[in-house]
């Protein structure tokens, strides 16, 4: 497990004034609570942000208007007992704008005190992190795609080597992803396609960044087989690398019955 962070500890000496001009310029939402978590001031940025102006929150608990039907309640139960306890807290929590759309935050609150020159209180600072999390909850679905695609699945590095492969690539070709990792995807090669067959596929991923064809490979186990094969190539923000991700389905069944259909064709011809 990964270490667990260092508690929060409340800002020491803190100016008043300062904290107002940095809340004032900030981009980040701002809100100032009194003693018992309820909202006394917040920043043009959280106005800008939610919807809401400082009239319409004043005296509120945030979470009473910035939370809504998908908001985690075991986060809004933890933070309200920090409150509670004068604790300090950081949190990500989904809100909504007061026209309901939401909005991902990460959370920092920390308390003040008599001794910084204010009132008792907290001092809360939130930055959006909806991209983040959209981007977060895009490599979930990726993933899980990837995971349950019934086509087999491979992705290779800028050497051509083989760093990831799907239960489905295992399923079809018999070899596990421990097996293949780092190894070139011409281990499955069946020999039958010539040289000039490869060197026109890689020539249309060269310019095109994709290729789909139909490919003979061999299992594991010696067996061959043929392929619906789509190859793309995918560039990230690294500079002179790229990926490939390739992804077949197992056709063989499918030909063997189109021959012999064809077959029956031809005797019933003759």
């Amino acid at each position: 497990m990964p270490p667990r962070p260092e508690p929060l500890q409340p800002l020491p000496g803190i100016d008043p004034k300062r904290l107002a001009l940095v809340a004032t310029a900030t981009r980040n939402m701002v809100l100032v609570l009194d003693g018992s978590g309820r909202i006394q001031w917040v920043n043009r940025s959280f106005e800008e942000h939610t919807g809401y102006t400082l009239k319409a929150v004043t005296g509120q608990d945030p979470e009473a208007i910035l939370a809504g039907p998908d908001t985690c309640r075991e986060t809004i139960d933890a933070i309200r007992q920090s409150v509670r306890n004068g604790d300090a807290f950081e949190e990500d929590l989904l809100h909504y704008t007061a026209q309901g759309t939401p909005y991902w935050v990460h959370t920092y609150c920390v308390p003040i005190g008599e001794s910084e020159g204010v009132a008792p209180g907290f001092v809360v600072v939130q930055t959006n992190i909806s991209d983040r999390k959209n981007g977060e909850r895009g490599l979930r679905i990726a993933a899980s795609v990837f995971d349950r695609s019934h086509e087999a699945i491979i992705i290779t590095d800028h050497h051509n080597q083989i760093i990831d492969a799907n239960p489905s690539f295992s399923r079809i070709t018999g070899y596990s992803r421990e097996e293949v990792l780092g190894q070139n995807p011409s281990i499955l090669s069946s020999g039958r396609h010539s040289a000039d067959y490869y060197r026109s596929m890689w020539q249309a991923i060269e310019e095109n960044d994709h290729w789909r064809g139909e490919m003979w490979n061999r299992r594991k186990n010696g067996e061959e087989f043929v392929e619906l094969l789509s190859i793309s190539r995918v560039h990230l923000e690294e500079p002179g690398r790229c990926y490939h991700v390739a992804a077949f389905s197992d056709i063989t069944a499918l030909k063997n019955h189109a021959k012999e259909l064809d077959r029956a064709a031809n005797y019933d011809d003759l």
